[in-house]
């Protein structure tokens, strides 16, 4: 085959191909950014409003937990865990105190509602010191209550204020027992 045309023709010819084929490929390269970047702009937008709702929802979350910026989860976890040993060990007459608050609530009938369970272990000489507040449905139940605990054996020097039953319904009462290891009652 013959070549018609010159041979510089023929190098400036080649250039200019090259020349719009780099054009093109760059333009198609801007067209796909572009379109890329109007795909993401949706995403983006999401993406940024549900990290602000996360922050404004953790921020809510510690100002309702009372944490401030600066506490440590570990160190929360650690004081819980400390707290709840005490409910687990033995105080120092053998008793774990959350076997005594499970035996005070075994006895509890469904007119009974306890609001505060609190023990101490100093003041009971022969035993854990255990005060129960609550709420009683009337007269009947809150007696009712008080016998039970009477019955268990574990429990002694059922103090229950008079005080107590001047209310027909509804009755807030206040019930101080002294709790030992002894199962069979005796001293």
């Amino acid at each position: 085959m013959a070549n018609l045309l010159p041979e510089e023709y023929r190098i400036s010819v080649k250039r200019e191909y090259c020349s719009r084929r780099l054009a093109t490929g760059l333009v198609l390269f801007a067209v796909l950014l572009a379109t890329a970047a109007v795909l993401l702009v949706p995403a983006y937008i999401v993406s940024s409003k549900r990290h602000a709702t996360a922050e404004q929802e953790l921020m809510f979350l510690r100002q309702g937990i009372g944490m401030e910026e600066t506490e440590d989860p570990a160190q929360m976890i650690a004081e819980a865990n400390a707290k709840l040993s005490l409910l687990a060990d033995k105080n120092d007459r053998g008793m774990q105190v959350h076997r005594i608050f499970a035996l005070i609530i075994t006895h509890k009938n469904s007119n009974i509602a306890i609001t505060d369970l609190s023990y101490d272990a100093a003041k009971g000489a022969d035993g854990v010191r255990v005060s129960i507040n609550g709420t009683a449905r009337d007269r009947a139940a809150l007696s009712a209550f008080a016998r039970e605990l009477e019955n268990e054996p574990r429990f002694a020097n059922i103090d229950l204020p008079i005080s107590n039953f001047v209310k027909e319904t509804d009755i807030d009462f206040s019930l101080t027992l002294t709790a030992t290891d002894n199962e069979h009652g005796e001293n």
